[in-house]
């Protein structure tokens, strides 16, 4: 089997892609006749005791225990060398016994050698790069904490954190021939068939992660710790999770897939337009979203659809919290994904003004299905391969892991052609799209046959058009401009036009309230002529009600209040400002306050960011200080001993000096008895001496 490939899978082997779950079967393959070369000896004989590495999807490097069957060298019709082996804990699922796959011999090992039952347990300190043993493999992910009782291991690719216990984890190794294994340097095995970018401890990045409301997002993060040069240790905060005590902190380690630069971007002028139908990233909650521009609702301000893991998320932002889509293509291109616009489409700033930026290319088959934007759509034959779309029932729009974009969630069908409207034009490669100064807002009414007055209220001022056409340009889902429906409508004390008479008494009550004599108000209510005229005299008077409570909610706004709340009250004002209230000098108090928040989330964010950088200079000065008094407690020792060996060696001195004295003593006795001795021979000769001469004489 080629190096790299996942082999057959079995009912007993499991992947790691799906939280462990079952992978599908596949049928057995069969293997090539084969005989080994006698010019080619195998490095490890049959019968040896092997590991081997899957690399397949689900697998990422995984290690099996197996047993060598046979070895087959290169041949020359281009087959390479191979092992043929037989694992040692899974089982051919046609009931043959233990599986048999072959390996290329880089994917083949000897097992580790055993841990000494003797040598105490390793022990395990955290971002060790380990091995743990799951469901018949050796997986590679590194040590979160550990204790005597069990270890608990991160898995970048999964995005797993699995406690196991001290004996199913093992040290990660290398085996570099000749019996000799050392130390892993990295934790992934299979490498990207191009470069991706590495990136260094302390840069700023963002990680992609599934939010419940806003789906897949990207979060503003900090590289903690580089593991090696596809997977780091990650730091954010989680605004989604904020409570009393500010933003969650979120700690993962991560393979480099769910990493991207923290890099702003801007498309060319002609390349991105900010209007119905664009591909954006919103920020919401401390993290940018994939969403889709559904309407203009003021200078400056989007109503855009988030598609969450649950359901479909419509809010307004301003065009200071929405950028381009950007797609982090195979770790190492920026794409844009959208569809192609008109050539005078443009990226506008929140003042106007157009902005540079860097070339890109993209590709997309998002279309507007808003009933507020009629525009032109590409037929299917001209959509990309490379792009996919989302099902109507998918739960959020993400990145494949290739980095291919898969475009927005579109509307059902039956939210295409609105009543009284148009239906959307198709041509090839472009599409029209609606001039970002068109009217925003129509109010529809019912056709009379009498020509009349006809008022059209826009996101910026009310204008009044003439007849039953609108200007040349305008796109909008209604042919023309509808007349008014109520044209006795009265008007109240200061002259302004209403659409039904006052006749309860709460009037007085409102204009004699606190807020109404600060903020005085002459709505006009137009829009209410649409609803029969019984009901238009209550919904004002709500309308009026519900200024009132603004007014008094936005009084106690809080710098800690959730971002929706502004994006909520922006809402309201859109509404009021349609129905004729003058709420100018709150727009802009919003928008301000959009801005401080923001920049208070930023510094939220920077401010978490410094917390765990202190976190972790503490964590390392405790550390020190407790290596420190491990030192100091051996330097102690080891004086302690020396000591010991000091006063040892005094002894040992003194009584090698007795012994010199004893020796010298002993020496003088020795030389005195030796004269003794030979005094005795002298004496012992004399006397047989004398009876010698007497013999002789």
């Amino acid at each position: 089997m080629a190096a790299g490939r996942s082999p057959p899978l079995t009912g007993r082997r499991r992947r790691r892609g799906r939280g462990w779950s079952a992978p599908r079967k596949a049928p057995p393959q069969t293997q090539p006749p084969r005989s080994p070369s006698p010019s080619a000896p195998p490095l490890l004989p049959p019968g040896t005791d092997v590991e081997v590495r899957l690399d397949g999807d689900g697998y990422y490097g995984t290690w099996y225990a197996a047993n060598v069957v046979s070895f087959a060298s290169a041949r020359g019709d281009g087959l390479p060398a191979e092992y043929t082996v037989s694992y040692a804990d899974l089982q051919d699922d046609n009931g043959g016994g233990a599986l048999e796959e072959s390996f290329a011999p880089t994917h083949v090992r000897p097992r580790p050698p055993p841990p000494d039952p003797e040598s105490p347990p390793p022990r395990f300190l955290p971002h060790d790069a380990v091995e743990a043993f799951h469901n018949c493999g050796w997986w590679s992910g590194i040590v979160l904490s550990a204790s005597p009782a069990a270890v608990a291991v991160a898995f970048p690719i999964s995005r797993e954190v699995i406690q196991f216990s001290p004996s199913l984890v093992r040290p990660r190794r290398d085996y570099v021939g000749g019996g000799e294994w050392i130390p892993s340097r990295s934790v992934i095995t299979v490498r990207p068939e191009g470069e991706v970018r590495v990136y260094q401890a302390g840069e700023k990045v963002e990680v992609g992660r599934v939010q419940e409301v806003y789906g897949y997002s990207w979060f503003p993060a900090t590289v903690a710790k580089v593991i090696d040069d596809l997977s780091y240790v990650v730091e954010y905060s989680n605004l989604e999770e904020e409570g009393g005590g500010g933003a969650e902190k979120a700690t993962e380690y991560l393979h480099w897939q769910f990493i991207r630069p923290a890099v702003e971007h801007s498309p060319q002028e002609s390349e991105f337009w900010l209007g119905p139908g664009a591909a954006v990233e919103a920020y919401c909650d401390g993290a940018w979203s994939a969403a889709l521009v559904r309407k203009v609702v003021g200078d400056g301000e989007f109503k855009v659809s988030i598609n969450g893991s649950k359901a479909r998320k419509l809010v307004t932002k301003v065009v200071e919290f929405l950028k381009p889509h950007y797609s982090w293509d195979d770790g190492k291109h920026w794409s844009i994904v959208s569809a192609k616009r008109q050539a005078n489409s443009r990226w506008s700033s929140a003042s106007g003004k157009r902005t540079r930026s860097n070339n890109v290319t993209f590709s997309d088959d998002e279309h507007c299905r808003d009933p507020e934007y009629s525009g032109a759509k590409k037929s299917r034959k001209e959509l990309q391969p490379k792009v996919a779309v989302l099902a109507e029932d998918s739960e959020h729009a993400s990145l494949s892991m290739m980095g291919t974009p898969l475009s927005a969630v579109e509307d059902s069908p039956a939210s295409i052609h609105p009543p009284n409207s148009s239906s959307p034009l198709h041509s090839k490669g472009h599409s029209t799209a609606p001039k970002t100064d068109a009217f925003d807002n129509v109010q529809n009414q019912p056709e009379r046959k009498s020509i009349q007055l006809c008022k059209v209220y826009t996101s910026k001022k009310n204008i009044d058009v003439q007849g039953s056409k609108l200007d040349e340009g305008l796109t909008s889902p209604s042919s023309g401009c509808q007349k008014t429906r109520d044209a006795d409508a009265l008007r109240n004390k200061t002259g302004t036009q209403v659409p039904f008479v006052k006749t309860s008494h709460f009037w007085s009550e409102i204009d004699e309230s606190d807020v109404f004599k600060e903020f005085p108000q002459q709505p006009h209510f137009l829009p209410l002529q649409q609803y029969l005229p019984g009901l238009r005299e209550g919904k004002a008077l709500g309308l009026m009600v519900s200024f009132d409570l603004f007014v008094k909610s936005i009084r106690k706004s809080s710098i800690a209040d959730n971002e929706g709340s502004f994006e909520e009250a922006k809402g309201i004002l859109a509404e009021l400002k349609t129905n004729g209230f003058d709420v100018q000098y709150f727009e802009t108090l919003l928008d301000k306050a959009i801005k401080v928040k923001f920049e208070y989330t930023k510094h939220l964010e920077e401010k978490s960011a410094v917390e765990a950088q202190k976190l972790g200079a503490i964590s390392s000065l405790s550390k020190n200080d407790s290596l420190l008094c491990e030192v100091d407690q051996a330097m102690a020792e080891l004086e302690e001993k020396l000591e010991h060996l000091r006063q040892k060696g005094q002894l040992i001195e003194k009584a090698k000096e007795d012994d010199e004295e004893k020796l010298s003593k002993l020496s003088v006795v020795e030389s005195s008895v030796q004269k003794a001795l030979d005094a005795d021979k002298q004496q012992f000769q004399r006397i047989f001496a004398g009876m010698l001469q007497k013999q002789l004489t």
